[in-house]
């Protein structure tokens, strides 16, 4: 392929152009073919010094310090940032011969790359958004910094990222003037229960509605109410033994026997002893293997009391069973749960926490009917008037419930959800709303996303470290798994090209190692301590023979 400057005459002098020279290079391209570069480079024929007309169409293909296509390098952005793939696989599955250190230059290079384009594109996005709700949260996975992303709830764009040093109201004014220039006045925003964030939407833009994520103010709701009482149960489980007790057990009683089982199908049983035995193993590994209930993790399950409960619901059987099987390891997991059992601390915590989380589980269904193997940020649409008049249900009853005779810790945690519930309320039924998921989880998704593909690359130690450096572009890049972002931004150009020439316009900077930094700097410390730092170029010997020569 040959490449020269669309250029015939110099735009300076308007004189014609004269070949300079030749330059010949083999180049590789993602789908595995060899490319030959012929660039016919052209001067001034005036001579201007370093006046060289480069053709304007080659970076295109490559960029002219590159032997790797513009594909190989969107290619591998790709696959290590919205794949999670590390480097050695990307350069393993590359049809091409690349080596990890190429992947990595060339996919960090990419980051950069669409961090100008999107920047560069708000326009057309802008058009695009028409009712836009506005996402803002913040990963505090870096090492020093937050960062704060701003996304789109209806079309799913990342409009903004950013670092911050928190979440405070003065950081986040600065990130919603940035995104109130580019794209306007959102319809409403979404965000968690922090007072820098509500307070900020309220200044930047008043009047627009700041709904609560719902998922947050739920959650938060249940481990005030519940999380202390949890995790002294969780301390007295332990202290117990109780779960290691019944291990024990467990693996001391004998395999199942197929054939008495077999017996039993047929409607006898030869050994009953034996029978027993099996029942009691099967008892044990149904208590061993109590998971989260919901799969929605704390507060929404409680995995101390769901055990708690579920042994004491056991105790009975395990003891007739021991009766009639007469084996020590059952006689071991009756003795650790009758041990549990008769701990008044435990049982007062289990019976406290049961009463609080039935008072707690009305609200959340009222927000959240309970639908069964469905994430609770993914629960069916209702809109916030019906949401509203079933948590208003569930309020008044519990207005009633603290008038009569009730313990004093139910009258706390039913005074505590009512007052919690009515602070919040303009911010929990946000009619504009309507319409889209009424958790900030999508936002959420995002960022788990990015970490976990960073774990994934470079491991949990190295992760903070990596959003530090990379944060708000990885955050952007996920742009590029959005279809209609692509389609806005790109249109019917090829993206391979478009990278490459944003890349022509980056700024070339001579990089220094981090081992010649680190040497230069412990030079710097030596010389400032010592006061011996110069402030001119020149040395004292110099200026001396410069005098002299005079």
């Amino acid at each position: 392929m040959h490449f020269a400057t669309k250029l015939t005459e110099c735009p300076d002098c308007h004189s014609q152009l004269k070949a300079y020279k030749t330059t010949r290079k083999l180049v590789k391209s993602a789908g595995g073919g060899y490319i030959t570069i012929v660039e016919h480079i052209k001067q001034c024929r005036n001579g201007h010094e370093r006046r060289l007309f480069h053709s304007e169409n080659l970076p295109a293909i490559v960029n002219r310090r590159c032997t790797y296509t513009n594909d190989v390098m969107l290619s591998a952005a790709r696959m290590r940032f919205i794949d999670g793939r590390s480097c050695s696989e990307i350069a393993s599955a590359m049809d091409i011969e690349i080596s990890e250190r190429h992947v990595r230059r060339l996919s960090n290079t990419a980051l950069k790359v669409f961090a100008n384009i999107h920047e560069k594109n708000g326009d057309k996005l802008k058009p695009l958004l028409g009712r836009w709700v506005l996402q803002i949260d913040g990963t505090v996975d870096g090492e020093y910094d937050m960062i704060v992303a701003v996304r789109d709830a209806v079309s799913g764009f990342v409009l903004h990222a950013k670092r911050c040093h928190s979440e405070s109201k003065e950081s986040i004014e600065a990130v919603l003037n940035d995104i109130k220039l580019k794209y306007g006045t959102p319809t409403a925003s979404m965000s968690d229960m922090r007072r820098g964030i509500l307070s900020a939407i309220e200044n930047v833009f008043p009047g627009v509605p700041a709904g609560l994520c719902k998922l947050h103010f739920i959650r938060d709701l249940g481990k005030n109410l519940m999380e202390y009482r949890h995790t002294v149960l969780g301390k007295v489980l332990r202290r117990h033994g109780t779960k290691a007790a019944l291990k024990r057990a467990l693996q001391s009683l004998p395999a199942y026997d197929s054939a008495l089982l077999k017996e039993f199908e047929n409607g006898y049983c030869s050994d009953s002893r034996r029978l027993a035995v099996m029942v009691a193993r099967s008892t044990l590994e149904q208590l061993l293997c109590i998971k989260e209930s919901s799969g929605n993790g704390f507060p929404f399950s409680l995995r101390h009391l769901d055990f708690m409960e579920q042994c004491l619901s056991a105790l009975p059987t395990l003891t007739k069973l021991n009766k009639i099987g007469d084996n020590g390891s059952i006689a071991e997991a009756v003795t650790a749960i009758g041990s549990l059992a008769s701990d008044s601390l435990a049982v007062g915590l289990a019976g406290e926490l049961r009463g609080i989380y039935t008072l707690f589980d009305k609200l959340r269904k009222a927000m959240y009917p309970e639908h069964k193997g469905t994430p609770l940020s993914d629960e069916p649409m209702r809109t916030n008037a019906q949401m509203e008049a079933d948590c208003e249900i569930v309020i008044g009853e519990l207005d009633v419930y603290m008038h009569t005779n009730i313990p004093p810790y139910l009258f706390e945690a039913a005074k505590h959800i009512v007052e919690q519930y009515r602070k919040w309320k303009n911010h929990l039924f946000v009619n504009e709303l309507d319409g889209i998921a009424h958790t900030n989880n999508s936002l959420e998704r995002v960022f788990r996303k990015v970490r976990r593909n960073v774990r994934r690359r470079c491991g949990n130690m190295a992760t903070g470290h990596q959003l530090t450096l990379n944060g708000e572009c990885l955050l952007l890049f996920q742009n590029m798994d959005n279809d209609a972002y692509v389609k806005a931004v790109f249109g019917n150009s090829d993206i391979a090209a478009v990278f490459g020439m944003e890349r022509e316009l980056i700024p070339k900077t001579s990089a220094m190692t981090p081992k010649r930094r680190k040497q230069l700097l412990e030079t710097a410390r030596e010389m400032l301590l010592s006061g011996s730092v110069p402030d001119t170029p020149y040395t004292d010997e110099m200026w001396a023979e410069a005098r002299t020569s005079r």
